[in-house]
């Protein structure tokens, strides 16, 4: 009996603590039974579920909240970021639930009807991802530039308490507006307002909503080319009229690879173009007199006119686009040259490209010029002939390779002129021409044991010494001289021994040059006369008789062929 009502006593406290009540509190606070916060903001739920202990279990569920749910007794910090209507629910113990309802506020748009002055062509549309209300008359007594433009507007639904102000974007506002709101908008001055929408919800969250005005038309295109051909690198330009809706975009491009042109209203109605390449090569498509024609070889503009009202869309073409040719040419062996050298002149020129209706051809003209007129012999080529015309078309093109054999030092300048239907490119190298040294057989003689020094003279048409020549040699070695080597310098030098009794000669070869210029070989001779060395005598005769003495080569003495000798005596008294 005492254990039944044990058991008795454990049930009732069971019973009791799940019959608890499930009830929170929200900051905001609901307002009959609904919550209303701006989109992006925040409610926290509070536990207010009385009589829990570790034993109560709380599911919390908040539809359309981050996070979505939760298994705590919190606080729980809730974030709403998308707009609509949901319900909050706490289940206490798997059977005990509360709700509230949740409205995330986010207004509409306003609706555009047309004002009871009656003139056609209101609408909205989202131009650039803005909602815009415009006036585009097509056909009305009341043209869009006009100072008096009447729009009806209509405010959505919003919770009440909420209030409302009507920036116009023209410096004026509406507060606190009633449907309908009508406003008049300046055409005379400007065509394109933003107005802004702001409400303020009861809780003090603020919802701003722009949107365009715009007063015009849809935009006109009016294109005139300057002609179907272009050059490069020259500027295409055509003409882009019409350009009179303010605050229209024009968008002018070409398919040639090239990144659009962007204009807005006003802007300078010719517009220029340089091609990057020529159109050789690339089919245009586009809308003609004819139809819609697809031309092979060409390039076209297509100009994009665009504003709130509308687009217009008008392309121009065929462009035939051809490209100038780029003069150059080389020079073998290279441009510093000696007389009597001959340099091998190549065309290596860019022919460019010819474009038209026909085709495409890399056909070009060219002529070559040099000047001055001579000291040179042309070998092979011929420099081309312009016939009297500056046009290429009309010229006879000279070689692509020429050989010119320069027989005077001196400074010569190549030209060479390319052209195409293009026009003309030209490029001029310069070929300095020196003169190498001409320097006739030369001698010199000394004594054993002098030095010799050579410095040949300029002394044309015989002896040719340029400025800044030099000289190497080399020499047949005579073994009865010492001193005989090979050198360089600017002159021919050398200190010579004979160590014979005979004259000897020592002969160099030399070989000349100068700025990079080498002349043919000539010899030095130099002629080298022994010295005299003879010892004393001493010789015993009787008063009164003769004596003569005559020195001989030998025994260290050297006598050369020849000698004369002149003496004085030493009185003895």
């Amino acid at each position: 009996m005492k254990t039944l009502f044990s058991l008795g006593i454990f049930l009732l406290f069971c019973l009791v603590s799940l019959a608890q009540n499930a009830s929170f509190t929200t900051s905001p606070a609901a307002v009959g039974g609904v919550i209303t916060i701006c989109k992006g903001q925040s409610v926290t739920y509070t536990n207010t579920t009385s009589g829990g202990n570790s034993q109560t279990t709380y599911q919390w569920n908040f539809s359309g909240g981050t996070p979505q749910s939760a298994a705590s007794v919190g606080p729980h910090n809730v974030t709403y970021n998308t707009s609509g209507n949901y319900t909050t629910t706490l289940t206490v113990n798997g059977n005990s639930t509360a709700t509230v309802s949740v409205n995330v506020f986010s207004p509409g748009d306003l609706s555009l009807t047309t004002p009871t002055t009656g003139a056609n062509g209101y609408s909205s549309s989202t131009f650039n991802g803005t909602l815009n209300y415009r006036y585009c008359p097509s056909n009305s007594s009341l043209p869009p530039y006009s100072s008096n433009i009447p729009f009806n507007f209509s405010l959505p639904t919003y919770p009440a308490g909420t209030t409302v102000v009507i920036n116009w974007g023209d410096g004026t506002s509406t507060n606190s507006p009633s449907n309908p709101i009508l406003h008049t908008f300046n055409g005379a001055t400007q065509n394109s307002y933003t107005m802004t929408v702001t409400y303020t919800l009861p809780n003090g969250c603020v919802i701003t909503k722009s949107y365009g005005v715009f007063l015009g038309m849809a935009p006109t295109i009016n294109l005139t080319g300057a002609g179907n051909s272009a050059c490069i690198p020259l500027n295409y330009s055509f003409i882009l009229g019409n350009n009179n809706v303010p605050n229209s975009t024009y968008t002018v491009e070409y398919n040639d690879g090239s990144s659009p042109t962007v204009l807005t209203t006003p802007f300078n109605s010719t517009i220029n173009h340089v091609f990057p390449n020529s159109s050789c090569g690339t089919t245009s498509t586009f809308s003609g007199s004819s139809g819609q024609q697809v031309v092979p070889n060409s390039f076209a503009a297509t100009v994009t006119a665009t504003n709130v009202c509308g687009t217009s869309i008008v392309s121009i073409g065929p462009i035939y686009v051809s490209e100038s040719t780029d003069a150059d040419f080389t020079i073998q062996p290279n441009n510093s040259l000696c007389v009597n050298d001959t340099a091998f002149i190549t065309n290596t020129s860019y022919n460019g490209v010819n474009v038209s209706e026909s085709g495409c051809d890399s056909t070009s003209k060219f002529i070559w010029n040099i000047q001055p007129s001579s000291g040179y012999t042309l070998l092979s080529g011929s420099y081309g002939l312009t016939n009297g015309f500056q046009f290429p078309a009309f010229w006879t093109s000279g070689s692509s390779a020429l050989s010119l054999l320069f027989t005077q030092a001196g400074t010569y300048n190549i030209k060479l002129i390319n052209g195409n239907g293009c026009g003309k490119d030209s490029i001029t190298k310069t070929i300095t021409v020196s003169q190498y040294p001409i320097i006739p057989n030369q001698t010199a003689t000394i004594c054993s044991g002098n030095t010799f020094n050579v410095q040949p003279t300029n002394n044309p048409p015989t002896t040719i010494v340029p400025s800044g020549t030099t000289y190497s040699w080399t020499v047949v070695d005579n073994t009865s001289v010492t001193g005989d080597v090979s050198g360089s310098g600017s002159s021919i030098s050398g200190t010579l021994t004979n160590n014979s009794n005979a004259t000897q000669t020592v002969v160099y070869t030399v070989t000349p040059s100068a700025n990079g210029c080498v002349g043919p070989t000539f010899t030095v001779t130099v002629t080298v006369v022994p010295g005299i060395s003879i010892p004393d005598f001493n010789t015993t005769i009787c008063n009164g008789g003769t004596f003569t003495v005559t020195p001989t080569s030998g025994g260290g003495a050297i006598v050369p062929a020849g000698t004369t000798y002149t003496w004085t005596p030493a009185d003895n008294p």
